[in-house]
């Protein structure tokens, strides 16, 4: 599926906010098919139990979501975008660990 660069701008502009309920609420179903559609970069390969700089494949445009472990990681707090293709991390995952970013 090709996502059009009207669709990820309308989906930047849309920050979450209080009394949301749903994605349904908030998001057009055009938006949410294109939000849903980005695969994550694995970014596991690059964790070695000293790197807390991980670099992407492409231009980091607006972080999506961070899933470390099973988990989520919140950007501002556990991760900052550090470059254009580079995020840090407040701490070094070990070897095996599974991270996984999904940008735009």
């Amino acid at each position: 599926m090709q996502i059009s660069n009207k669709s990820i701008e309308g989906i930047i502009k849309k920050i979450p906010i209080a009394g949301v309920r749903s994605l349904e609420e908030y998001y057009t179903k055009e938006e949410m098919v294109a939000l849903f559609s980005i695969t994550p970069e694995n970014l596991s390969s690059q964790c070695n139990g000293s790197n807390k700089v991980f670099t992407t494949d492409k231009d980091i445009k607006s972080i999506l979501i961070i899933h470390y472990n099973g988990g989520v990681l919140t950007e501002g707090v556990e991760v900052t975008k550090t470059g254009a293709k580079e995020i840090t991390l407040g701490f070094a995952p070990a070897s095996g660990d599974d991270l996984r970013l999904k940008y735009i």
